[in-house]
C-alpha cells in the first residue's frame, strides 16, 4: 500500500526515492571548463565559435608577413588598420606595423559600424 512522505510524494518504500535522486543529482555538479587554451587577449565572453576562430587567427597572425595571408581587409578610414570577420556578429581589428600585424581588439558588428563610419578608431 502506498503512503505519503513528508515531501508530498507517494510511494511504498521507507523513504522518497525521487527526492533522494534529485539531491544526488544536485551534488553532481559538472566542473566548469576553463578556456586555458585560448589566447589571453581573447574575451572569455565571446561565443564559442568566434573565440575558437579568433584563437586560430591570432596564431596565424604571429607568422603572417602580409595582411592578405590571413584574409584581412583594410579599413577605409585608416590604411594601417585591417579587420577580419570572425562570424556574422564579430570582427577582429588588427593594426599594421611595418610588415607585422598586431592585435587591437574584437568588437561586435554594431560597434564596428559605428567606429568605422568616419570617426577615428579608438585603440584600447
Amino acid at each position: 500500500m502506498k503512503k505519503r512522505f513528508s515531501c508530498g510524494h507517494f510511494g511504498k518504500g521507507s523513504y522518497c526515492h525521487r527526492c533522494k535522486q534529485e539531491s544526488e543529482k544536485v551534488e553532481e555538479v559538472k566542473p566548469v571548463k576553463i578556456k586555458e587554451f585560448y589566447d589571453p587577449r581573447i574575451d572569455v565572453s565571446l561565443p564559442k565559435g568566434a573565440a575558437k576562430k579568433a584563437n586560430k587567427l591570432l596564431k596565424e597572425i604571429d607568422k603572417a608577413t602580409n595582411y592578405r595571408q590571413v584574409k584581412a581587409n583594410k579599413l577605409k578610414i585608416d590604411s594601417n588598420l585591417v579587420y577580419i570577420r570572425l562570424n556574422k556578429k564579430y570582427r577582429m581589428i588588427l593594426e599594421r606595423i611595418g610588415k607585422k600585424l598586431s592585435f587591437v581588439k574584437i568588437v561586435d558588428h554594431g560597434t564596428f559600424d559605428q567606429e568605422t563610419s568616419g570617426a577615428r578608431m579608438k585603440r584600447t
